[in-house]
């Protein structure tokens, strides 16, 4: 093979963008670290040399795309001092394939059948928290601010819009997204926004 040398933390982003082609059309069982090297055109071993496992290529996968996320989230919202802007902003920016990818959707709803694996559901929790914790965060700001519903506690509100979001993912995978605004996950996530604010 006859391929260009790159800096490791680029080739490292390489394998992991693969990986995630090769997950998408498979699962974590059935994924071989060959098909990842061959996308990547380097050897397996090339691949080892980064990510010793399987497993372990795969948390990394998992914590890459959390990464990612959250990144792209906080950046829609980290300058919106209106919690309900905020909150319609990181809510349209879940809903955006680009920052939220079909793949990366797909990928962590097949790792949750991995569940049994204690490395696995450890890291699928931390990164589920994290998440929960840039929601926790909005929510306690326009709690502050007054701007929610008296009769709801943050943990209430900060559940309801994890599950709602779960639920918009999961439409998403059985492709049960309606056609017009109002019918989509995003339209569903944008008027529990508006039954929680006061």
């Amino acid at each position: 093979m006859n391929v260009r040398r790159l800096p490791a933390e680029q080739r490292k982003e390489q394998i992991l963008a693969c990986s995630i082609d090769v997950l998408a059309k498979s699962n974590y069982q059935k994924m071989r670290v060959a098909d990842v090297a061959d996308l990547v055109g380097v050897s397996e071993a090339a691949i080892y040399k980064y990510y010793p496992t399987k497993k372990q290529l795969f948390l990394a996968v998992l914590k890459y795309m959390s990464d990612n996320l959250i990144y792209k989230l906080t950046s829609v919202i980290e300058h919106e001092d209106d919690i309900i802007n905020a909150l319609h902003k990181a809510a349209s920016a879940f809903a955006d394939p680009d920052v939220n990818p079909p793949d990366h959707v797909r990928i962590r709803s097949k790792a949750i059948a991995e569940v049994d694996d204690p490395e696995i559901a450890s890291l699928l929790q931390q990164e589920h928290l994290r998440f929960v914790l840039v929601l926790h965060n909005m929510v306690k700001k326009g709690e502050q601010q007054g701007i929610f519903r008296s009769d709801l506690n943050i943990e209430s509100i900060v559940l309801l819009l994890d599950a709602v979001g779960m639920f918009v993912e999961t439409l998403k995978l059985l492709s049960l997204e309606g056609k017009t605004p109002e019918k989509t996950g995003l339209g569903l996530m944008n008027r529990v926004i508006e039954l929680i604010r006061a």
